[in-house]
């Protein structure tokens, strides 16, 4: 059920996507200037994203928005599936030339996204929806929640691709390649800022604002609300305990990574990508941040729709750019346990867990490792 708003004005509706080409017309700016290039390149390519779901909300009447929707989300994927690509070679070259060997695992990565690119596009079908509503607290009959169910199977597959072809997380590569020596660490922690405030954007449109949904019955499809004293308490236990716990669960999982011969995550090229962050106010700035658009995103916009378990598997595999595959288990088994605070409680107690626990961790991390 929709909590719907009165039909909004037409002036209001050209008001909405005029501000939104304004924003799309100011980073491209920004991008051009040295200073602000990642900040604006960071706005420029989450318009689209946004453009899209703004567009989404047209689609449970008009036909021809269904279209639009599923060529933008074509293109969006096949952006991703040009950045795995693009990737692969970064891990192959040696920052002049591209080394030999990279023919096979570039067309293993672009199959891999490929495949899941394909994966998702069934989703749309009759069959994908049908399936899907056998299994999930899911809609067969709306497009919106359609548009949902097939950007977290692809993304889970896209995200994950690079890791599997690499066997190793992307991003340490890319971070240690580039040293960031010319972008300060105020101008990373600001672009990443950015990226998470375009997602929140990004996750209120798709909820349904400004055309179907007041701001007041977006925070409610999203869970957010107020916590009762009880669940604040419980909200902080839970932390408390991930911060001592996961710790120990991490220890035990490297021993175990360690006994299998397994890969496991390069702390000393992770702890170099984020030497930027060890200032006073990065952990507090980019945990909390991350912690408010993740749990938005994952737990506030797809958990009620997709259930637990695949938003879940999206969450990790987001991160799967920087963590290798024990990393990514970690993130799973704390994303479980913010999907149940969420589905005990409401988002916002989600977020609460993630942002502190975020925060914590990222102080400790900043400030323990030389």
């Amino acid at each position: 059920m929709i909590d719907s708003v009165p039909s909004p004005s037409r002036w209001s509706v050209y008001g909405f996507f005029a501000a939104l080409a304004f924003v799309s017309l100011a980073s491209a700016g920004l991008a051009l200037w040295p200073a602000g290039r990642i900040v604006g390149l960071a706005g420029l390519v989450l318009s689209a994203p946004i453009l899209n779901a703004a567009v989404l909300q047209f689609t449970r009447t008009s036909a021809p928005a269904r279209l639009i929707v599923l060529f933008g989300w074509l293109a969006f994927f096949g952006c991703a599936c040009t950045l795995v690509v693009l990737l692969v070679l970064k891990a192959h070259s040696d920052g002049e030339k591209i080394q030999p060997g990279f023919y096979q695992p570039m067309i293993v990565g672009l199959l891999l996204a490929g495949l899941a690119t394909l994966a998702g596009l069934w989703c749309f079908t009759l069959g994908g929806r049908s399936w899907a509503a056998a299994r999930l607290p899911f809609d067969p009959q709306s497009f919106p929640q359609t548009f949902a169910l097939a950007t977290a199977v692809a993304g889970c597959g896209v995200c994950l691709a690079p890791l599997i072809v690499l066997g190793r997380p992307p991003m340490l590569d890319v971070g240690d390649a580039a040293k960031m020596d010319d972008l300060s660490g105020s101008t990373l922690v600001v672009a990443l800022v950015v990226q998470f405030a375009w997602l929140i954007a990004i996750v209120v449109v798709a909820a349904g604002w400004p055309m179907h949904r007041s701001a007041g019955a977006v925070l409610d499809r999203l869970g957010v609300g107020p916590l009762s004293g009880r669940a604040i308490l419980v909200s902080l236990a839970v932390t408390a305990g991930l911060v001592v716990g996961v710790p120990v669960f991490l220890f035990a999982q490297r021993w175990l990574w360690t006994k299998l011969n397994w890969p496991t995550t390069d702390e000393d090229a992770f702890a170099r990508m984020l030497d930027f962050a060890r200032t006073w106010y990065a952990p507090l700035v980019m945990g909390a941040s991350a912690g408010l658009a993740e749990e938005l995103f994952v737990r506030g916009l797809l958990q009620p729709r997709l259930g637990i378990l695949l938003p879940n598997l999206l969450f990790a595999a987001l991160h799967a750019f920087q963590y290798h595959w024990d990393g990514v288990v970690g993130v799973f088994a704390i994303g479980y346990v913010c999907a149940l605070v969420r589905r005990r409680y409401n988002t916002t107690a989600s977020i609460l867990v993630h942002g502190l626990y975020d925060i914590v961790v990222m102080y400790i991390f900043a400030f323990t490792r030389s």
